[in-house]
């Protein structure tokens, strides 16, 4: 009778709770009917998902993801993963057009809770956009990034510098198999304040952190001048194409990597976490708030090394990706697998 009382006592109760998984992986009675006596009563294990301890992260580093609508389907694969384990730190997403805003914007409405900054940035429409890659008609359909990405990469992130804040970069097509900073907590404690930039191989940027400091900014500051010289000169109309042809800077996803070979400091891969030391070469000392910085610094570049933790084209599940200790998988390749639900067919094809 006790037992039988027990049990019309516990169903009761389930029924007017309406329980949800807990979060510490404790055993949980979940109801299947609300707000009248359950029919049926499911036991469950939850087992809720734990992070590595982050001893070496600090309230000042954002990620930044950066797009345009060509890719704003892409982003939806990207969010819908970066937010299931890398939101303890504070999300910056740069968009370049309406059509991309818009497309944030109506998720944020689908996910009120998941909560990020938003930046839209359209270029002044004064016919530079295509003045600013030397290329014009369909040819800038054809390109991986935008005008609009490549001439505000580097600002927005000496933006956030500024600001006082530590920058992690992802592409939008470096899917987070995990917690996508785990691999800049592994490194802040392998190499700790040595390292000014962290990225995977080389001058590789779809993977790039940056710390706060003066010579950052300097590297920072370097590729954002250069832009800013380069779009005076192609909408002032002074100059013709074969000046603006070779006075364009490199393209972000080539820039860090060339000006690594020029100082002399570019490794060849490397197969474990190595630190690279490259001389600044600044024609002129620049003043900031934070002191005078420029010629004769030394940027500390760390390459988390071969296949460690952000990995190119990583075909596993999330379990398998886990296991393998892999937390970020990159390139339209990989996309493929992690997105076969979403509308990228036109990105993955993309040149």
């Amino acid at each position: 009778m006790r037992e039988f009382m027990f049990w019309n006592l516990l169903l009761l109760a389930v029924s007017l709770c309406d329980c949800l998984p807990l979060d510490d992986g404790r055993t949980l009675i979940r109801s299947e009917a609300r707000g009248k006596l359950a029919t049926s009563v499911t036991v469950e294990r939850h087992v809720a998902y734990a992070p590595e301890p982050r001893s070496n992260l600090t309230k000042n580093m954002v990620a930044l993801v950066m797009f345009d609508s060509t890719y704003q389907n892409l982003w939806d694969c990207w969010m819908d993963y970066f937010q299931k384990k890398s939101l303890h730190q504070d999300l910056h997403v740069v968009v370049y057009d309406k059509k991309a805003a818009a497309h944030v914007g109506d998720w944020r409405q689908q996910h009120p809770n998941v909560h990020f900054n938003l930046q839209t940035i359209i270029p002044e429409p004064v016919g530079s956009t295509k003045m600013l890659l030397n290329i014009g008609g369909s040819a800038e359909d054809a390109r991986w990034d935008s005008s609009a990405y490549e001439s505000n990469f580097w600002k927005v992130i000496l933006d956030r510098l500024r600001q006082g804040k530590d920058v992690l970069h992802m592409d939008v097509d470096a899917i987070a198999a995990g917690d996508a900073w785990e691999p800049v907590n592994y490194m802040l404690g392998t190499f700790g304040k040595d390292a000014d930039v962290i990225n995977t191989q080389k001058g590789e940027i779809q993977y790039m952190f940056f710390r706060n400091t003066p010579t950052s900014h300097a590297l920072v500051e370097k590729f954002a001048k250069e832009w800013e010289v380069y779009d005076h000169l192609a909408t002032s109309g002074s100059a013709d194409t074969g000046k603006l042809a070779a006075a364009r800077p490199l393209e972000p996803q080539v820039a860090l990597e060339a000006y690594m070979k020029k100082t002399g400091c570019l490794r060849d891969e490397t197969l474990e976490p190595a630190l690279s030391n490259c001389r600044l070469d600044i024609g002129q000392t620049i003043a900031s708030g934070s002191g005078m910085r420029g010629r004769g610094l030394t940027v500390k570049i760390a390459a988390l090394g071969n296949d460690k933790k952000v990995v190119q084209n990583a075909y596993c599940t999330e379990e398998e990706c886990d296991k393998l200790l892999i937390r970020v998988a990159h390139g339209r390749n990989a996309v493929k697998r992690w997105c076969p639900n979403y509308d990228i067919a036109s990105v993955v094809n993309h040149p």
